[in-house]
């Protein structure tokens, strides 16, 4: 469960700092004003805690980069098919 808000450029920054293999996919910095604005609702967490109780959340850097490590491995045994 993602817990943050991120926009593009940022995720971008982080993809190209943390998985430098992939940093020549990504759009270049000049695309920024190109970039969807993004709208971040407030999010009440307090009915799900008092279900569930306590629990531990992901940072949007940690959600983003599991899924993109994810969707590389998937990637991978695609072409190997």
């Amino acid at each position: 469960m993602e817990t943050g808000q991120f926009d593009w450029p940022k995720a971008r920054d982080l993809v190209a700092e943390k998985r430098p293999a992939l940093a020549s996919r990504l759009p270049g910095k000049e695309k920024d004003g190109e970039a969807p604005k993004l709208t971040v609702p407030p999010l009440d967490m307090s009915l799900t805690k008092e279900v569930l109780g306590d629990m531990t959340f992901f940072t949007w850097e940690e959600s983003l980069l599991g899924s993109l490590d994810t969707a590389v491995e998937w990637e991978k045994g695609a072409k190997h098919a």
